[in-house]
């Protein structure tokens, strides 16, 4: 039998649709042909894609399966003592098709387990973000809460610090009680600090700076509680290696006045 003969029989030797003297002779030359059962290989893959065309790919194991069942078939056939080549038995092509139909069974409830439990992710997920959100918007509304108590009082003072030229649309909000020396950072607005850098909030009294502490930059409406300042002037903030200065040594940021009431 010529090469391109036997080729042309690949699929129909595959799909069991030889007639015994087309078997026999196929076979003859696949034994005497490695080009020829390297084909067939291909054929056989060839075979599992169309298979596997419009799904997701099946887990490892079920091709290795599918590829497995049909090689040990092959290889029986080859190996077969009788030189007489007949057709596969009816019952031996229902359980090739049972097995099949069960690998396939087996497939789509795998695909089906990785969609709930893809679908479990997500809510849970949805749910975690959901239960944080509604965390933060407490958060929110107890500093507002703290905020309005703070500006009630008649001795609370509202001084608003200003950008300067290190970053001119930055901005912050000093809440300072002149009776208790309570003193609050509220919705500051600055460009995050480089590793290693931390803002630091200063309390200027005749020109010199009294530190109030330092802060960590969260990009959003905060309210962090300072040291307790005696007495200021004016208010202002630089940016100080981590863990703050004993004196402003870095670019000031920004800076307000204490307004008399």
């Amino acid at each position: 039998m010529e090469h391109q003969e036997a080729k042309d029989l690949l699929m129909p030797y595959l799909m069991d649709d030889l007639n015994p003297q087309e078997r026999i002779a196929f076979e003859r030359a696949l034994e005497q042909s490695v080009a020829l059962q390297e084909e067939l290989t291909l054929a056989e893959e060839d075979l599992l894609n169309a298979l596997n065309k419009g799904a997701h790919s099946p887990p490892l194991s079920v091709k290795k399966a599918i590829s497995k069942e049909i090689r040990v078939n092959k290889i029986k056939e080859l190996n077969a003592t009788n030189p007489t080549v007949t057709r596969t038995p009816w019952y031996y092509k229902l359980a090739a098709a049972v097995a099949l139909i069960s690998l396939a069974i087996n497939f789509l409830l795998y695909q089906q387990y990785l969609s709930s439990v893809d679908y479990a992710i997500s809510l849970e997920n949805k749910v975690s973000f959901m239960a944080d959100l509604q965390n933060q918007n407490q958060q929110t509304v107890a500093e507002l809460s703290t905020i309005n108590q703070i500006l009630s009082s008649a001795e609370a003072r509202r001084i608003v610090l200003k950008g300067l030229d290190p970053s001119p649309d930055a901005e912050a909000l000093v809440i300072w009680d002149t009776v208790s020396k309570s003193t609050f950072l509220a919705d500051v607005q600055l460009p995050e600090p480089p590793s290693g850098l931390q803002y630091q909030l200063w309390a200027l009294k005749d020109g010199k700076p009294i530190s109030a502490g330092v802060f960590d930059w969260s990009g959003s409406f905060s309210l962090t509680e300072m040291n307790i300042t005696a007495q200021a002037d004016a208010f202002a903030v630089s940016l100080e290696k981590a863990g703050g200065s004993e004196s402003p040594q870095g670019d000031i940021y920004l800076l307000g006045e204490v307004k008399s009431s």
